[in-house]
């Protein structure tokens, strides 16, 4: 049975974007999906994510990536083998009452509470949202980028 882990848009984005750090990691992760031997699962808001990430790389001068790459790129990005998993009403007040509880941001805990729900790990680049938490928490939840071996 592949490896399960919670996906965030701090990892998806560097399997588009030469400029982020680990992308060696990053392609790893890639290759472990693509070869179905990684099962990746996110909330629906990582393409909102993602799509957006597109948009701005079109116009910040560092990257200045064309609107055909940002566009077919994104369309690529969809049709990766990802578990996208939408709430219902009643979860999205669970989770508000888990931001609340952790003192973070909502989308940024969308991530972790599905890891949670799924009792898999949250494989992130978000070091902001991560730190803050207590280590009890950490251990054990969440998978930095540079860390993620795969079996």
């Amino acid at each position: 049975m592949p490896e399960r882990y919670v996906l965030d848009a701090s990892v998806a984005a560097k399997w588009y974007f030469g400029d982020e750090d680990f992308l060696d990691e990053a392609e790893r992760i890639l290759l472990e999906l693509l070869g179905r031997h990684l099962e990746l699962h996110a909330p629906e808001i990582l393409k909102d994510e993602m799509a957006e990430a597109f948009y701005k790389a079109q116009s910040r001068s560092r990257r200045g990536l064309s609107r055909f790459y940002c566009e077919e790129s994104y369309k690529s990005f969809c049709a990766l083998p990802i578990s996208y998993h939408s709430f219902s009403d009643r979860e999205r007040q669970q989770i508000l009452s888990f931001t609340n509880q952790m003192d973070r941001h909502y989308y940024d805990s969308c991530y972790v509470w599905l890891a949670l729900r799924l009792e898999c790990k949250w494989l992130t680049d978000d070091r902001k949202y991560a730190r803050d938490l207590s280590p009890d928490f950490r251990a054990g939840r969440i998978i930095f980028i540079e860390d993620f071996q795969p079996k």
